[in-house]
């Protein structure tokens, strides 16, 4: 059982046992004051079990990558201005 695993993170103990109180119909708010997580988190994890089902549960959702570097700015951030030595 996932929610009494010792081998998974806290992390994702929480996760279950979050789930489980969602299975039987506790909201969000409570699951969250419960668990010492947001509303939001509670959220999200209902929406991964979705997306993945059970074998998501305890993973970390990769980071997006954050796209090429610029090389350079979009505009000048230091205008100069006609009475600028």
């Amino acid at each position: 059982m996932i929610a009494a695993s010792p081998s998974l993170s806290d992390r994702g103990v929480r996760q279950a046992k979050g789930l489980l109180d969602a299975s039987v119909g506790v909201g969000n708010e409570e699951i969250g004051c419960r668990r010492a997580v947001s509303a939001n988190t509670v959220l999200a994890w209902r929406a991964s079990l979705a997306r993945t089902g059970v074998a998501g549960v305890g993973k970390v959702a990769p980071m997006p990558s954050p796209g090429p570097f610029p090389t350079q700015p979009a505009h000048d951030p230091w205008p100069r201005r006609d009475d600028d030595p």
